[in-house]
């Protein structure tokens, strides 16, 4: 049992404290930290210098960030919450700044009535798929329809329609055959939606950032954006600081004026882009990273092992469903949808993007409970969303 060290602890551990706890953690046998493993910073989920490796953590009163994140999380082994009598004025006054969801959060999936039709749940419109990457364009659009859309929409080249309408026959095609005939059809389809997304296997080329730029121009409903529609607005943005404040459709000003909340779904490398900060860094400081970059228009749901949401509120959003087999080409095509459809079924865009990334990660979680972590692959994702979320 290990009571070394608890929340308070800031510094590196060192001397003989240390020279226990690695002697502990070569040694068999069953382990439990009392309220952090030691050597966990309670707050960040960062190693100081080393740490207690648990198979139990017993905490008290409420749980802790650093038992959340990794790679705290790796050392907390089960985490169970116990109450020692944290008077509930206390709790209050602390305030806590972030939060999870359970099960019982379900509850807040979009309510539907039997007095409806499809008008009733929303039309998505998904701009995906470029040449040869319709994998994207059926992941995305399958899991708006899995979370209940009404209707969905795909906007993507000619060459993807035959496969396309033989795997998701439920879906509403607009295709172009040329960048210019594509910029002529997408205003009316953006006319068409009452939610948008963008970026799932577009590619990154000019012609993506004019497709982009004529969401944000054009475009009046909610809006998620996600891989390499975050790379291209990463590249204009980055123009529009080095060109002329008043060259013409300045893609920040529409960026910030945009009408609706718009949600980016950025991985770190993609959040890299954004902000200019490194990976290594991001890393280390997921919820401040996405407070800072985040506002109640601007909702940034920053995706690793574990997934952090933020509004720019002081309450951020830990995601922790979810597993490692959930690390395969297509995962995120699938969260789009997700959240797409939730938010075409009526749910505030902060509140979409929690529920979607708690639901992608229990749908992950019941795909690898029948293949195991190691042969998981998106369409199981897929194709367990329905369980969990009826």
């Amino acid at each position: 049992i290990d009571a070394i060290f608890g929340v308070g602890l800031k510094r590196e551990v060192a001397g003989i404290q240390r020279e226990v706890i690695e002697e502990v953690n070569r040694r068999k046998g069953y382990k439990i930290a009392v309220d952090v493993p030691s050597g966990v910073d309670a707050s960040t989920g960062q190693i100081l210098g080393c740490g207690f490796q648990a198979d139990l953590t017993i905490t008290f009163g409420l749980s802790k960030i650093g038992l959340i994140l990794y790679p705290g999380a790796s050392f907390a082994g089960e985490v169970a919450v116990r109450e020692i009598g944290f008077p509930a004025q206390a709790v209050a006054a602390v305030a806590p700044k972030t939060m999870v969801y359970s099960e019982e959060d379900l509850s807040r999936l979009p309510q539907r009535s039997p007095w409806s039709n499809k008008g009733t749940y929303g039309k998505v419109l998904l701009i995906v798929g470029a040449r040869n990457m319709a994998g994207a364009a059926w992941l995305s659009a399958t899991a708006a329809y899995r979370t209940g859309s009404g209707l969905v929409r795909i906007f993507t080249c000619e060459e993807n329609r035959e496969i396309l309408q033989s795997r998701v026959p439920e879906a509403i095609m607009t295709t172009y055959r040329t960048e210019e005939e594509a910029l002529r059809l997408l205003p009316e389809a953006l006319s068409w939606a009452t939610v948008t997304g963008i970026g799932p296997g577009l590619g990154q080329s000019s012609f993506t950032g004019q497709l982009l730029t004529l969401v944000l121009k054009e475009g009046r409903c909610p809006l998620v954006i996600d891989a390499d529609g975050l790379n291209t607005l990463a590249v204009l943005l980055r123009k529009c600081k080095e060109e002329p404040k008043e060259q013409a459709d300045n893609i920040s000003d529409l960026y910030e004026t945009y009408p609706s909340p718009i949600i980016h779904t950025p991985h770190l490398k993609e959040m890299e882009r954004l902000t200019g900060k490194p990976v290594s860094r991001i890393q280390t400081s997921m919820i401040r990273t996405a407070r800072e970059a985040a506002d109640e228009r601007h909702i940034f749901v920053l995706k690793d092992a574990r997934t952090v949401v933020s509004d720019g509120s002081d309450l951020t959003y830990i995601n922790v469903s979810g597993n490692h087999g959930m690390a395969t080409g297509g995962s995120g095509d699938v969260l789009t949808g997700v959240i797409c459809g939730l938010l075409a079924g009526g749910l505030p865009a902060v509140e979409a993007a929690r529920l979607g990334v708690y639901c992608h990660g229990l749908a992950g979680d019941a795909a690898a409970a029948r293949t195991g972590c190691y042969g998981l692959m998106a369409g199981d994702i897929l194709g367990c969303l329905p369980e969990v979320i009826r």
